[in-house]
């Protein structure tokens, strides 16, 4: 690890965590706060894949750190931050509360249900018709089951 900035106040080291013993003291830390990788093997980069945050021995490095009642603040995956928070746990910490950044934007993560099987169905998704290009139900009536009020009732379209 090398240093990279510092002052009075602080001291930034760049390189490996892992490596963090050789350049800071056991128990000197009150508080770690990290981002590691999600390990999602994001857009296939390796860094992204390197296994480091689901590893007991990266938290128990961040654990030796730590003054005692010091804290860890880690985010994590939406999918994976179980696997992160099992890794922190076996190193010794006690998980006491969870912090969710929840958004509803981004990167589509899976396939949307509801439009493939429209699309199989051959359901105009956006206006709800039937095609009637050879699609399903093309000069077929089509009888949609209804729930209202917990009693089942056909509609014949």
């Amino acid at each position: 690890m090398e240093l990279y900035s510092s002052n009075d106040s602080y001291k930034l080291y760049k390189g490996d965590m892992r490596n963090m013993l050789d350049v800071i003291k056991k128990e000197s830390i009150d508080a770690v706060l990290t981002d590691p990788p999600y390990e999602l093997n994001f857009m296939n980069k390796g860094w992204d894949n390197s296994g480091i945050a689901f590893q007991t021995e990266t938290w128990q490095k961040c654990y030796e750190v730590l003054k005692p009642g010091g804290y860890l603040l880690a985010f994590g995956g939406s999918r994976t931050f179980h696997r992160i928070a099992c890794a922190i746990e076996d190193a010794g910490f006690e998980i006491r509360d969870t912090i969710m950044w929840l958004y509803g934007s981004g990167f589509p993560k899976s396939m949307n249900i509801g439009l493939a099987l429209d699309k199989k169905n051959g359901i105009d998704n956006r206006t709800g018709n039937i095609k009637t290009d050879g699609g399903v139900g093309g000069g077929v009536e089509l009888l949609v089951m209804i729930i209202m009020n917990g009693k089942e009732n056909m509609k014949k379209e």
